[in-house]
């Protein structure tokens, strides 16, 4: 719900929003993979290392996709 209003209100704040910009790619991708972590984990019951190791990459994009934001924006 934070994405879709976000994007409403800085639509409204600025003006149009470009969907393809790396501040709107980059939390996307990253709340689709922990859709698709918790669906996993769901649906195969699987509990264990493999959906730790997956939640802690999932963890780890978080500060990498503001260092590639903070990278790409000031390129």
């Amino acid at each position: 719900m934070g994405l879709p209003l976000g994007i409403v209100l800085h639509e409204v704040k600025h003006g149009a929003v470009e969907l393809a910009s790396p501040r709107v790619v980059f939390p996307t991708v990253i709340w689709v993979f922990y859709l698709v972590l918790l669906a996993f984990r769901l649906v195969t019951g699987l509990r264990g290392k493999i959906p730790s190791y997956m939640a802690v990459c999932g963890f780890h994009a978080v500060p990498m996709s503001l260092v590639f934001e903070l990278f790409l924006a000031g390129a």
